[in-house]
């Protein structure tokens, strides 16, 4: 009997004995994965060791009595958050900004080059631009993770500290040049080169402060109706100057292109009142007169602010304006004199 009692409590020893070994090895588990990162007084280890311990037996506990599942997760964020709570308080200021920034910083990499990469497919900044970016992307990100993991559990603290970050870097960082929109605006339609861009950069910047100038400093509406037609003329001409033939006409004709359909519609739904088309002849014609009204657009807004020459293109263009364009107008001012297709007048 004595040998069965001896027996009994030696394995109860050895349970005992494992089981403390489990738990030992949890704990150690968590101060090498914290040594890794920050450096532990022995008071720092011993505290931060007794409180993952608490922290494993509640979740045991909670995993082999608590039956409800609701329950159990509401316990287990509970014994999460006393276990964050006890490991910032015996951590120091720095510490805890190293361990967090460590922690985090692959995460906000990824998200970082999400961004950058987004930038880069605009086709609006050079390298220099989207490595400058890098930085400040990489540190606004870290800025606001560092909030969420420092104030974990505390989410009003978390939200306040958050808007307080955005409110300091809207005060700190300037708004987007209006140069920076215009470039991505013209380069989102042909590729300049550098000196292209440099050269428009500069005459668009001119532009706008010419126009803040005469809006804050010109009283006289003609006055300032004249200084303004001035300053968009030297633009225009400046900017229709550092392309090419080639870069202009696409330029011109993708963004009037909206433009030009609607009217070539418009002269199309005259032909079709005469009743003499088909619906095929019809599409022909909307095709051919879209891109004799498209020439006369990019005669127009090439040269814009010089009338005399613009004049002369057009007298020559009109050599090459197809048939069912011509026959459009005239169905047109037949409608103006009050006279329908069909030859009968119509008040």
């Amino acid at each position: 009997m004595k040998r069965i009692t001896l027996f009994i409590a030696i394995i109860l020893m050895c349970v005992q004995f494992g089981i403390a070994q489990t738990e030992a090895r949890r704990s150690d588990r968590k101060i090498i994965e914290l040594q890794k990162i920050i450096t532990l007084t022995s008071a720092q280890e011993t505290a931060i060791r007794n409180a993952y311990e608490n922290y494993c037996d509640r979740n045991d506990s909670i995993l082999y009595k608590v039956q409800n599942a609701a329950v159990a997760a509401t316990l287990k964020r509970r014994s999460e958050m006393l276990f964050n709570q006890r490991l910032m308080n015996v951590l120091t200021a720095e510490q805890k900004d190293r361990y967090h920034r460590i922690q985090l910083a692959p995460d906000v990499v990824e998200k970082t080059k999400a961004r950058i990469d987004e930038l880069a497919e605009t086709g609006a900044y050079t390298q220099a631009q989207l490595d400058s970016a890098k930085t400040v992307i990489y540190k606004q990100l870290m800025d606001e993770k560092l909030i969420y993991a420092s104030e974990k559990y505390d989410y009003r603290k978390q939200k306040s500290q958050i808007a307080e970050l955005k409110k300091q870097r809207t005060k700190q960082q300037p708004k987007p040049l209006r140069s920076d929109r215009k470039m991505m605006e013209i380069k989102k339609v042909i590729s300049l080169s550098p000196e292209q861009e440099e050269s428009i950069r500069a005459a668009y910047i001119e532009l706008q402060q010419m126009g803040d100038s005469i809006l804050f400093k010109v009283k006289d509406p003609a006055a300032a109706a004249e200084l303004s037609y001035e300053s968009n003329r030297k633009y225009h001409g400046l900017f229709m100057n550092a392309l090419t033939d080639p870069q202009r006409n696409l330029y011109i004709a993708t963004n009037s292109t909206p433009e030009v359909m609607a009217k070539a519609r418009a002269r199309v739904a005259l032909l079709r009142e005469t009743e003499e088309y088909s619906e095929a002849e019809l599409e022909t014609a909307l095709t051919n007169i879209f891109h004799y009204l498209m020439l006369e657009k990019i005669v127009y807004e090439r040269d814009k602010y010089d009338h005399l020459k613009q004049k002369e293109n057009i007298a020559q263009l009109k050599k090459l304006e197809p048939v069912e364009l011509k026959k459009a107008n005239s169905q047109e001012k037949l409608k103006t004199q009050g006279k329908s297709y069909k030859g009968q007048t119509q008040w």
